[in-house]
């Protein structure tokens, strides 16, 4: 038999193998964990893009509109996935309006958003003004 024979033998190939695998394994961990961290990144941008426009849409209302209520949006039309429950409680008294506006998300278990917005209540209109079209 010649001893100078080409290629490789049984034990190299699954040496081979074996080290192939462990890296292959190792990526696939890295890809899960990473995939797993967008998806969080992505569903706290989108539940924070809704308690801004909730926050918004509250802190532009007129002093009498405001109320407590709570409603289901999706941030997407089209996504079943990025569902969401805001809550708004209203708080007024003759000074001053608290509203505590919560947003949960409906399809997984994640943390909740809260913000709190002080307003103060309209100044009375002026004794002097009797017609009501007095302007400042």
């Amino acid at each position: 038999m010649d001893s100078t024979r080409e290629g490789f033998s049984l034990i190299e190939v699954v040496v081979a193998m074996v080290l192939l695998a462990i890296i292959l394994t190792s990526l696939a961990g890295f890809t899960f964990v990473t995939a797993r961290q967008a998806i969080t990144v992505s569903d706290a941008n989108a539940r924070e893009a809704v308690l801004h426009a909730t926050v918004n849409r509250y802190s532009g209302l007129p002093w009498d509109s405001l109320q407590s209520r709570c409603a289901n949006v999706s941030f997407h039309a089209d996504s079943t996935m990025d569902r969401f429950r805001w809550c708004a409680d209203v708080t007024a008294d003759t000074r001053r309006a608290v509203i505590n506006i919560t947003v949960e998300p409906l399809q997984r278990d994640a943390a909740t958003s809260a913000a709190r917005i002080v307003r103060a209540a309209p100044p009375p209109p002026s004794p002097l003004c009797i017609s009501g079209n007095c302007s400042p």
